[in-house]
């Protein structure tokens, strides 16, 4: 039931597959409307470059390789789901937290575009 989905990246995001597998439910719901139809996700990168996660690159890359030769392994259209959804997040407007970046002023940056996503969303809904 939610409306708004905040998909906060940062350098260890991809040390968890159950982060992952959020993400990829995100996009899944906001590109299909399963069951969250009009699904708004907001991307942060937090302390994070999107050409990092664009290449795969640095702590990021180096745990996302980790988790695929775990033990046991990730089977491959896991790994295409998990790319697919990185993708969606890199194709989105993001906010991005940069390590010189002030977090008060951050914060109120992510409150903004939550009210101006919810009030464009409410415009959208009240015009249908």
């Amino acid at each position: 039931e939610s409306k708004i989905a905040l998909a906060i990246l940062s350098s260890s995001y991809t040390d968890s597959q159950w982060c992952m597998d959020e993400l990829v439910k995100i996009k899944e719901c906001s590109t299909k409307g399963e069951g969250c139809e009009n699904l708004i996700v907001i991307p942060i990168f937090y302390k994070l470059d999107t050409s990092i996660v664009r290449g795969l690159e640095g702590e990021f890359g180096v745990n996302l390789l980790n988790l695929w030769r775990k033990p046991g392994g990730v089977r491959d259209d896991r790994i295409l789901k998990w790319d697919a959804a990185l993708q969606d997040v890199l194709s989105r407007a993001a906010l991005i937290f940069e390590e010189s970046s002030e977090e008060n002023a951050f914060v109120a940056k992510i409150v903004t575009k939550v009210q101006d996503a919810l009030t464009e969303n409410l415009s959208q809904s009240q015009e249908n």
